[in-house]
């Protein structure tokens, strides 16, 4: 029957993602760490280093002590509690650049306001990457796959598709084909592809963090990195959210096979190794029990949909108020963004499709009045 703890392993994940976001928000403060105009993005890097040495030293210096003198807080020039100490920086840099380049870096803003949303149209969606974890039984590709691919994918809010309807062929759909020692070869593949997107994404939130400065939370600098752990804590949520409507069966009710016995961890843990290195196009037969809508699965769904409209929002804001960016920077960082999620749709495409090639059956759709006899592979 379903278990318990497989519920409560996945609630700790997702209060630890979310306690440890919490947590890097209370720690880094920018009284603490002052990182910002060290380095710039190219295109108009000579422009601003000139205006920090030759026009901005004694701002820039208060800022590099951490000390805030709250009696010469500019107030009626947006200046806060929050923002005294990086707030006479960016208005002395502004206040020395043309209207030209002004003009230049709100053409980038706009650029990378929308981002997010295209991130979040060519990204794999939150239910193939839980299909990953819970069908193919690779959850550490899964997990990298959503940390290398920040957007996440929205159809319409508050509607959950039938899981058992990814399983069916679907128009532009292919059959992977593997023969052999290609299966390693493959799977090895698959995780330096993952290793590269999440690099270059983490590479990204690195010089955004640095290299510009955010007008909605000026004083901090994780805001990138924010964005990519909220993504993460929404792929374990959506992971929830499937494992209450699909599991993967370990028996067809046609051939009458069952086997019920109750493997150790290490076993586990075994079954685990040998399933994450096999690509899906090379696993066994597919049984999968797809169970009715619960009032907790309806609940976490309202509530991880308000968050993902929440997360969107939050990443178009935090981008389109980027400071001391050009316009030819923004296009290699969508660029760049882009590349990481097309990388990770390629993946999910190619286990999802073996996925469909192997289903074999959908064992049963439970009702609430009926036993629920289910062991995982």
């Amino acid at each position: 029957m379903r278990r318990a703890p497989n519920r409560i392993f996945s609630v700790i994940l997702v209060a630890t993602a979310l306690f440890a976001s919490a947590q890097a928000a209370s720690v880094w403060k920018s009284d603490a760490v002052t990182w910002q105009f060290r380095s710039w993005y190219p295109q108009y890097s000579r422009v601003f280093s000139s205006v920090l040495r030759d026009s901005c030293q004694e701002p820039y210096a208060a800022y590099q002590r951490g000390w805030v003198d709250n009696d010469k807080i500019d107030v009626l020039g947006g200046g806060d509690e929050h923002s005294a100490l990086i707030q006479p920086v960016i208005l002395c840099l502004l206040d020395n650049t043309s209207e030209y380049i002004k003009s230049a870096m709100s053409s980038a803003q706009v650029l990378l306001g929308v981002t997010p949303t295209i991130l979040a149209y060519m990204g794999p969606t939150a239910q193939e990457l839980s299909l990953l974890s819970v069908v193919a039984k690779r959850p550490f590709l899964s997990f990298c796959l959503s940390l290398g691919s920040p957007g996440m994918h929205l159809t319409r809010a508050f509607q959950y598709n039938d899981p058992a309807k990814l399983f069916e062929d679907q128009a532009g759909s292919f059959q992977p084909v593997v023969r052999g020692n290609r299966i390693r070869f493959i799977a090895a593949g698959q995780y330096l592809a993952a290793f590269i997107a999440l690099a270059n994404i983490g590479h990204l939130y690195y010089e955004l963090s640095v290299q510009t400065v955010s007008a909605i939370w000026p004083d901090n600098f994780i805001g990138p990195l924010l964005w990519g752990a909220f993504a993460a804590a929404f792929h374990f949520s959506s992971l929830w959210l499937l494992m209450l409507r699909m599991r993967r069966a370990e028996y067809s009710l046609r051939e009458g096979e069952v086997r019920r016995q109750r493997a150790s961890i290490l076993s586990r843990i075994r079954a685990w190794w040998r399933l994450e290195w096999q690509v899906s196009a090379h696993q066994n037969k597919i049984y999968i029990v797809v169970y009715p809508e619960s009032t907790q699965f309806v609940v976490l769904w309202w509530v991880v949909s308000i968050c993902m409209v929440g997360h969107l929002v939050y990443g178009t804001i935090l981008l389109s108020s980027m400071f001391f960016i050009g316009p030819r920077d923004a296009l290699v960082i969508i660029a760049r963004f882009m590349i990481s999620a097309l990388m990770s749709r390629l993946i999910i495409a190619y286990e999802v499709a073996g996925l469909r090639m192997n289903y074999t059956e959908l064992v049963v759709k439970y009702t609430r009045a009926e036993p629920r006899v289910v062991y995982d592979v």
